[in-house]
């Protein structure tokens, strides 16, 4: 097979490890930087293998990659990314399959070559996970706990590579918002398999974390959301009940420049979302609110002390029914 001769050329090198990139943005910067925290420890190549990133996007093209952050650069790093490649001649197949089939392929394939296939058994942390040459990690390790020993020094690296992604870009970015509120819900409220999952919320929640600020009256309020619905609905009730004037919806699509611009807040309010997590802890200190529960019913073992780096106002509030 084609794409196992590919593999066999990489694993050549014999203490290599291997990344999956998957997800939305916020997903692929914690499996960047645990790629990264795995190459400082074991002082070995790390590879982002970025064939189910590129699968899975080919139906949903809205979807950002990191590689647009760290483009060549991120080849540089350890020769991240080299097996971008090797199963595009199964696209095809793994792009009418579940994410089920690609990680079966994936651990016959770390059989095959004697790779130690790391599969994360946990939603958020798996402490049984070490760090091992010659392995393959499928997961979506999107925790800073798997990197806490470097968190500074990844934070920062993530922090850089955003100012260069503006500055290349040419875009300014104004002064440092207000109060910056990311409302996400996309698949968490249309999609019923995730929404049992994670759960989404309403605009009451918003609403109850927003009656915690003074002076909202002559606050700038910037509203974030996949749902530009549910945002207009969110800014006319923040207007209603608190007589703000001044609200409005972010006006870029791109989340790079949304994430670049709106980690500056002074306050920012969030949700249930990795994305959320890096707006809350990029950029300069700020006031955050973010909800004590990230998934419905308290699965997967979510550890709320643990999963919030810096000071963080935690909000108790029931997901949207």
């Amino acid at each position: 097979m084609k794409s196992l001769d590919s593999y066999r050329k990489v694993v050549r090198e014999s203490d290599s490890c291997f990344v999956t990139l998957s997800g939305g943005l916020g997903n692929q910067l914690f499996q960047y930087c645990f790629a990264q925290h795995l190459s400082d420890v074991l002082r070995v190549p790390v590879y982002l293998d970025v064939s189910l990133l590129s699968l899975s996007h080919k139906s949903e093209n809205s979807r950002p990659s990191i590689q647009s952050l760290y483009g060549k650069k991120l080849l540089q790093i350890d020769s991240i990314m080299k097996i971008s490649a090797i199963l595009a001649n199964h696209s095809m197949y793994f792009s009418h399959q579940e994410k089920s089939n690609f990680r079966s392929f994936i651990s016959k394939v770390c059989l095959d070559l004697k790779l130690n296939f790391v599969q994360q058994t946990s939603m958020i942390f798996d402490s049984s996970i070490k760090c091992q040459e010659r392995s393959y990690y499928f997961g979506s390790y999107a925790t800073h706990e798997y990197w806490s020993s470097s968190f500074d020094s990844r934070m920062q690296e993530v922090n850089k590579s955003l100012v260069e992604y503006i500055s290349m870009s040419r875009r300014l970015v104004e002064k440092e918002p207000d109060v910056v509120v990311h409302a996400r819900r996309g698949d968490y409220a249309r999609n019923p398999k995730t929404r049992r999952i994670h759960g989404v919320y309403g605009i009451n929640y918003y609403l109850k974390v927003l009656s915690n600020l003074s002076n909202i009256k002559r606050r700038e309020i910037v509203i974030l959301s996949d749902d530009t619905h549910f945002a207009l609905l969110l800014k006319i009730e923040i207007e209603r009940m608190f007589g703000a004037q001044a609200v409005k919806l972010a006006s870029s699509s791109d989340p790079l420049y949304i994430l670049a611009k709106y980690r500056d807040a002074k306050v920012f309010i969030g949700c249930n979302s990795t994305f959320s997590w890096w707006l809350a802890y990029l950029g300069p200190d700020k006031l955050r609110f973010l909800p004590t529960n990230w998934f419905d019913e308290g699965k997967f073992g979510f550890d709320r002390y643990n999963y919030f780096p810096l000071e963080t106002n935690l909000i108790s509030f029931p997901f949207e029914k």
